[in-house]
Order: structure tokens, then sequence, then C-alpha cells
């Protein structure tokens, strides 16, 4: 990894997770989700126009650190009211962006939970 990209991807992240934060404090957790759908796709189309190949796979991984690995609480902590309020969508766009972190597992161990209580 060159000097540029070590900077760069870590200028990225420190971005992403101010923007994070600050949009966290003013906005419900499923414009969150659609927000980060949304960055997700700006880097990887960036990447894809400005940038080297081999940068894609390290700057995706960043940006998915931050925005979606260190708000797993959150996701965890919102995931019975979405299931409650069958927000099929955000649960999908929820369930989607977490397989690779087990949150997918602790999501589904949830949900188990939460259809145990039901019945």
């Amino acid at each position: 990894m060159d000097h540029f990209e070590a900077k760069f991807l870590r200028e990225t992240e420190n971005y992403y997770a101010n923007e994070a934060q600050a949009f966290l404090e003013n906005n419900p957790l499923t414009e969150y989700m659609k927000k980060v759908e949304r960055r997700l796709e700006d880097e990887r189309a960036r990447c894809d126009m400005y940038l080297h190949m081999a940068t894609q796979e390290p700057l995706s991984k960043r940006c998915e650190k931050v925005l979606i690995e260190a708000q797993l609480e959150l996701f965890q902590s919102e995931f019975g009211a979405l299931l409650e309020a069958n927000k099929d969508d955000d649960l999908a766009r929820m369930y989607k962006r977490t397989p690779g972190m087990g949150a997918s597992v602790v999501l589904k161990k949830d949900f188990g939970l939460l259809c145990n209580m039901s019945f």
C-alpha cells in the first residue's frame, strides 16, 4: 500500500465516522441505512472512475467498518421495533449489509427470540 492510498483510506474512514455520528444524532436508523447504501454505491463508483481497482476492496471494507460495523449495537437495538412495525424493506436493507460481520447471526437470534415471545 503506498503513502497516498494509506492516507486516503484513513481520511475516508474519519470522514464517514464523523458523518455517521452527525447523521444519527438527527435522523432515525431507517434513514441512516438508506444513506449508507447510497454512500457505499457512491464510493464504489468513485473508485471505478478515479482510483486503481486494487483500492476498491480496502476502501469498501473501511467504509463498511465505519458505517455499518460501528453501528451494530444500534442495529440490534432497533431490530425488534422494525420487525414489529413490519418494516420489511428496512429489515432487508439491514440484513443485506451485515452478513460478513456476524451481525446477521445476532439478528437471526433476535428474530428467533421475538418469534418465541410472540407465541
